[in-house]
């Protein structure tokens, strides 16, 4: 993801993601500066026994490779 801010270490930002017709995508997309490098992250809104919350996932998005099989619209992320 290429941001038009820059990042600070140990700053972040998410922003709403469209997920279009694919439930499984991300709520909220954006990055994170940890030690100077911006590292991807995203958000799912959730509902626990205590309330609501962020679920989120930290880390590169995973590369697809020509020869794997996915659904039209699968977003790893």
């Amino acid at each position: 993801m290429i941001m038009a801010l820059r990042l600070d270490d140990g700053q972040g930002l998410l922003f709403e993601n469209d997920k279009g017709d694919n439930p499984k995508r991300p709520d909220f997309k954006g990055e994170i500066n940890i030690a100077g490098e911006n590292i991807s992250v995203a958000a799912w809104k959730k509902k626990g026994a205590k309330g609501k919350f962020l679920s989120l996932s930290v880390g590169e998005k995973p590369a697809r490779s020509n020869q794997e099989s996915t659904a039209e619209g699968d977003d790893p992320w």
